[in-house]
């Protein structure tokens, strides 16, 4: 029999003492807005009438979506946090030996529970998850990158570890195909977060799976999408109004917006550049498309009009791209990098709103300290990513101005 003891007060009250972030979480769970806003996505892109958490701790997920009028419930193996329930349909439970009738939800999700399951009775788990389930299941836990070198998956790996719970340390891919022996598939989309963490893990660090596609996933798709516009539109329309009123302070950051009223080819010349250009550069690119998809381009100038270019698609809702001075073709002359005073971005397009934020860093390029260059472009789509991408977004990000945008906004906030 499993030992669940460690999931004491201290777990939730104390987390410096169990190597958890919690800190007096009966009352912080209650003041965050992240709680809240699971139960709303949940809603909104799902709207599922019946639904179990795994691991719900105190249950706030649980009472903000009985709120919502949606019968949850929610199990978790910590005495403390049951016998502190917000909600009565909160009870203790593992989730290997679940007191519920087969089918009986149409989702089921965790948020950061599913990593805490021991290996004695991980797959059982899972056999019950695929028992209890009849739609869709989301799932938001830590995840292992891919592609690190072994002496940086120990450094994570450990990292992990602060927590001695942390029993189910895989990759996103991993842990889709765990799933799938038991008959379920991946649905190509995610659902974002505003007030997500720095790190945005639980946005990057998840995954929707349906039975056999046994449900209509193309509502789903749909529905994150839309969120997902939603919820970048309000973060960049906040960048780009901020950006006029320290644009001083972060002076390598350009925002834009392209308005299609008929098919037609538009461009716009940022100049002068207020960050010079390197052959280091990395260049990444925010990109909000009311729209269809399309191809658009990014092209710079030196100041002896030589022309270098890149090509990239962009797909309806939020895209973000990342890529280097090695991925531009050459077009006329021979570009000096070190000579770039201006660039052109645009495209063709039909009935579209192209609203985009060029960030200019050359600290990201020299903080993968792994690689010279990046020698292929990585595209972050609404509905597609995968833990490498995540990984580099991670690297790239180490001290990107955006992320410090953020902070000084405060639209991202970390969890409490």
């Amino acid at each position: 029999m499993v030992n669940y003891d460690y999931f004491d007060k201290d777990y939730y009250q104390a987390g410096y003492k169990k190597g958890t972030v919690y800190n007096n979480y009966i009352e912080e769970s209650r003041k965050s807005h992240i709680y809240r806003e699971i139960a709303n996505n949940i809603y909104e892109v799902f709207q599922p009438k019946k639904v179990l958490e795994i691991g719900c701790a105190t249950g706030i997920i649980v009472k903000y979506l009985n709120e919502l009028g949606i019968e949850a419930h929610g199990i978790d193996v910590s005495k403390f946090a049951t016998e502190n329930a917000e909600h009565e349909n909160v009870v203790l439970a593992s989730c290997d030996k679940m007191p519920y009738k087969d089918k009986e939800f149409d989702l089921v999700f965790s948020c950061h529970a599913l990593e805490h399951i021991p290996d004695d009775v991980f797959l059982p788990s899972i056999a019950e998850l695929d028992r209890v389930c009849s739609g869709y299941q989301f799932h938001m836990l830590p995840t292992m990158p891919d592609g690190l070198n072994e002496t940086d998956n120990k450094a994570v790996f450990k990292n992990f570890k602060i927590d001695p719970t942390h029993f189910q340390l895989h990759t996103l891919a991993e842990w889709i195909n765990i799933f799938r022996d038991y008959g379920w598939s991946p649905v190509n989309t995610f659902i974002s977060f505003e007030n997500d963490n720095l790190l945005s893990e639980l946005t990057l660090s998840q995954f929707i799976i349906n039975h056999h596609n046994n449900v209509n996933e193309q509502q789903i798709i749909e529905r994150s999408i839309k969120l997902n516009k939603n919820k970048f539109r309000g973060r960049f329309d906040t960048v780009k109004k901020s950006l006029l009123e320290i644009g001083q302070i972060y002076h390598n950051s350009h925002a834009h917006r392209l308005e299609y009223n008929e098919k037609t080819w538009k461009d716009i010349i940022i100049a002068p550049l207020m960050h010079a250009i390197t052959s280091e550069s990395v260049f990444k690119l925010y990109a909000l498309l009311d729209g269809d998809d399309c191809v658009m381009r990014l092209s710079l100038l030196d100041d002896k009009d030589s022309i270098a270019e890149y090509i990239f698609s962009l797909k309806s809702g939020a895209n973000f791209l990342i890529f280097s001075f090695n991925n531009f073709r050459h077009l006329r002359g021979n570009l000096d990098a070190n000579r770039i005073n201006r660039l052109f971005i645009g495209g063709e397009a039909e009935k579209s709103v192209f609203d985009f934020y060029v960030d200019i860093d050359d600290k990201a390029l020299k903080s993968t300290q792994k690689r010279e260059s990046i020698t292929e472009p990585e595209l972050y789509l609404s509905h597609s990513i995968t833990m490498s991408q995540y990984n580099m977004l991670l690297h790239a990000f180490k001290n990107s101005r955006w992320i410090k945008l953020g902070k000084r906004l405060g639209f991202m906030k970390s969890i409490k």
